[in-house]
């Protein structure tokens, strides 16, 4: 049962739309576990509030061709580094999907890291 709940977190995190990423120990109790998703409500208030918040977990966040439709980011380009050998670039054009990208710290986890769109693997493993 509390695997399940564990599980369910992130999807919950995402769901929240003042919510923009999550961290958890992983299993050494050390690190923190990272997962930002991108969502086309955001505004540039969010990026930047993104940016400020992962500088803060020695990643660094930086993001440019960004276009707005009305309320609705419609393209990115975002470039992460986690300053510990992890990073990477990717842009989307269809922010309906999951982008953005995870950084797992447990060195057990079969993905460590991913950037662009973020498919069911974004789950931390405890």
């Amino acid at each position: 049962m509390d695997k399940i709940k564990y599980y369910m977190l992130p999807f919950f995190l995402l769901s929240c739309t003042s919510k923009f990423y999550h961290t958890n120990s992983n299993s050494a109790g050390n690190k923190k576990n990272i997962v930002l998703i991108i969502k086309k409500n955001w505004n540039l208030d969010s990026l930047n509030n993104a940016q400020i918040n992962l500088s803060k977990q020695n990643i660094t966040f930086n993001y440019s061709d960004v276009k707005f439709e009305g309320n609705n980011l419609t393209n990115i380009a975002i470039k992460v580094n986690c300053n510990d050998g992890y990073g990477g670039a990717a842009e989307s054009t269809d922010l309906d999907m999951k982008f953005g990208f995870f950084r797992n710290y447990d060195r057990d986890s079969k993905y460590q890291f991913s950037i662009g769109t973020i498919g069911k693997r974004y789950h931390v493993k405890r």
